[in-house]
C-alpha cells in the first residue's frame, strides 16, 4: 500500500493497534509491571504483525526488482538506525560521557544484530527478520512455482522447524529461527490475500464481523489465558485467532483518528520508539512514585502515541529516505 495507491482504511487501523501493542509491551518493560490481558495480547502480538506484512507480498518479477525493494522498505531503515543508535551514538556517549547503556560496547556492536549481544534499539529486530522472511519466501515460492499445496506444506514445516531451533538453543542468530518460527504468520497473510480475503471481509455485516469476532476470541482467551500452556499448537493456533480478531475488529471500525495514523506510518514507530523510551526512562521512574508503576505505563504510552503527531511530520520531512517513504536505491 504506497502513498500513491488507494489505502485500506482497516488495514491501516489494524497496524495501528499492532504497532500499539508492541509499544506498550516495551513501555512495560521500563517499570517491569504487568498486567492481566498480558499473556492475551502476547499471544498474536508478533503473529499479526508478520500476517499483515504478508498480505501485501509481491513478488516483482524477477528477484533484483524484489531485493531492491525490500532493500529499500526494510534493510536500508534497518542499517541507518541499527548504525545510528546502536553503534555510533551509543559507543561516542560511552566512550566520551561514559555513559553505560548495559549493552555491548566497541566492535563487536557492528555485529550484535547477527551474533547476538545485547544492542540499544532492540525492537528493530523485526525489520531484519522480515527482510530474511522475504528473502526465504520468494526463494521458496519460487522454486516450488507457486503450488500452494506444496507451498502450503513447506512453509508449515519451516514454521515447526523454527519453533522447535528456538525452544533448544539459547541464542537465535540473527534472527533465523525466529524468522522460520513465524513463516506461517506470513504466509497466511499471502494465502487470505490470494483467496480474496480483504475483499471478503469488507463484504461482511457488522453482524457477521461480531459473531465471527467471537468465534476466534473464544479460542485465544481461553488457550492464552484460562489454560496458558505455552506448545506448539497454541502457539499457532492463538497467533491465527487473535489476528483474525483482531482484523474484524479494525473491520467495524474502519478509523480511529491517532490508531490508523500511526499505523500508517508504523515502521516510524518501529524504528524510533525504543530510542525515546530510553530517553524517557526517568520520567517513567519519577512519574511512577505518585501514580504508580501500572498507571505511569499506560499514561506515559499514551503520551508517546500522541507525540508522533509531531515526529512523524519530521521524519517524513527529513529523513524519507531511511523511514522506507521514499526509495534511496532506483526501482
Amino acid at each position: 500500500m504506497k502513498d500513491g495507491k488507494k489505502r485500506i482504511a482497516f488495514i491501516d487501523l489494524a497496524k495501528g493497534f499492532c504497532i500499539t501493542l508492541v509499544v506498550f509491551y516495551h513501555s512495560k518493560g521500563v517499570l517491569d509491571c504487568h498486567y492481566l490481558t498480558d499473556s492475551f495480547f502476547m499471544s498474536f502480538r508478533l503473529p499479526l504483525y508478520f500476517f499483515l506484512s504478508g498480505l501485501f507480498f509481491k513478488d516483482y518479477g524477477n528477484f533484483r526488482t524484489f531485493l531492491i525493494k525490500k532493500a529499500n522498505r526494510l534493510l536500508i531503515p534497518f542499517f541507518f538506525f541499527y548504525l545510528c543508535f546502536s553503534v555510533l551514538i551509543p559507543n561516542a556517549m560511552h566512550y566520551f560521557l561514559g555513559m553505560n547503556f548495559e549493552t555491548v560496547i566497541g566492535w563487536p556492536t557492528l555485529w550484535a544484530f547477527i551474533w547476538p549481544g545485547q544492542y540499544p534499539n532492540i525492537p528493530i529486530w523485526f525489520l531484519w527478520c522480515l527482510f530474511l522472511m522475504n528473502i526465504l519466501f520468494w526463494i521458496v515460492r519460487y522454486i516450488l512455482k507457486d503450488s500452494l499445496i506444496v507451498l502450503t506444506i513447506i512453509c508449515i514445516m519451516l514454521g515447526i522447524i523454527g519453533y522447535w531451533l528456538i525452544d533448544i538453543h539459547d541464542t537465535d542468530y540473527g534472527n533465523i529461527f525466529k524468522a522460520l518460527q513465524s513463516i506461517p504468520f506470513f504466509y497466511f497473510g499471502y494465502l487470505f490475500t490470494h483467496y480474496q480475503g480483504l475483499s471478503t471481509l469488507q463484504s461482511l455485516s457488522k453482524k457477521k464481523i461480531i459473531i465471527c469476532m467471537l468465534i476466534f476470541l473464544i479460542p485465544t482467551f481461553i488457550l492464552s489465558v484460562i489454560i496458558p500452556y505455552p506448545t506448539i499448537y497454541t502457539f499457532y493456533i492463538c497467533g491465527i485467532t487473535g489476528t483474525l480478531f483482531i482484523l474484524l475488529l479494525a473491520n467495524i471500525f474502519q478509523y480511529l483518528p491517532l490508531f490508523s495514523y500511526i499505523g500508517r506510518y508504523s515502521i516510524m514507530l518501529l524504528l524510533t520508539h525504543g530510542i525515546f523510551l530510553r530517553i524517557l526512562t526517568p520520567l517513567y521512574h519519577y512519574v511512577s512514585q505518585y501514580i504508580g508503576a501500572t498507571s505511569t505505563t499506560v499514561v506515559m504510552t499514551v503520551l508517546l502515541l500522541l507525540s508522533y503527531y509531531i515526529v512523524i511530520p519530521l521524519m517524513c520531512r527529513f529523513l524519507p529516505y531511511v523511514t522506507a517513504q521514499r526509495p534511496l536505491i532506483k526501482e
